[in-house]
């Protein structure tokens, strides 16, 4: 897909970029709404139902990049209002990942979401019900990530969690509840192992988590 070596020093940024096949200025099947140009692998897939909606339905800002085999899932926003997947400015989803919005997903600007991440609005019911977990009924809850996050290669994010802005997710970890701004949690379920250098003084809840942080440990 790419041209050149990437880790070249003499590549930079920029004309990596350059090197990707054109961006797209009209959404694909399946996408409602970009508010520029995006790259979107050909290899991207939405899974969904009803009619297009650009209010509601799938938004993409601008230099949004998807890379291959990602999978966006909306559902039926027709039956489930909750239902939309909003992606910031300069989002960038690497290879691979499962991206559900049945329960609404907010992902602002900046965020990197590393390879074969799984970010999850919607599960099963479990309590209750029929004992075969199919057959209940799907749960919902909304998930929102702050502005610059980075979510590690093979993360998953479950319904209800929200991510501050610059927080960061290690590789592989399973984030089951609020993770603040700046914090790096790793982990599964994931914890707080501390805040990037020089940023944790602007998280207003710093005091409150250093807490947290302490009880978790002494109880781990």
């Amino acid at each position: 897909m790419l041209s050149g070596n990437v880790s070249d020093p003499g590549i930079t940024r920029g004309n990596w970029l350059m090197s990707l096949p054109p961006m797209r200025d009209a959404p694909p099947a399946g996408i409602d709404r970009l508010d520029g140009e995006c790259y979107i692998a050909d290899t991207v897939s939405v899974m969904r139902y009803g009619a297009p909606n650009p209010e509601r339905g799938i938004h993409l800002g601008v230099g949004v990049m998807l890379f291959d085999h990602v999978r966006l899932l909306l559902g039926n926003p027709d039956e489930h209002p909750q239902a939309y997947i909003r992606l910031g400015n300069r989002v960038i989803i690497n290879v691979g990942c499962y991206v559900s919005g049945e329960g609404g997903l907010i992902i602002e600007d900046d965020v990197l979401i590393g390879a074969h991440t799984h970010i999850l609005s919607a599960g099963h019911q479990i309590h209750g019900g029929d004992a075969v977990i199919a057959r209940n009924p799907l749960s919902y809850a909304p998930v929102h990530i702050g502005t610059g996050a980075w979510l590690g290669a093979g993360s998953a994010v479950l319904q209800g969690v929200t991510i501050g802005s610059g927080a960061v997710v290690g590789a592989g970890s399973v984030v089951t509840r609020d993770v603040p701004a700046f914090a790096i949690v790793v982990g599964n379920p994931s914890r707080i192992k501390g805040f990037r250098k020089g940023h944790a003084a602007n998280n207003g809840r710093f005091l409150t988590t250093l807490l947290r942080i302490g009880i978790e440990r002494f109880f781990k």
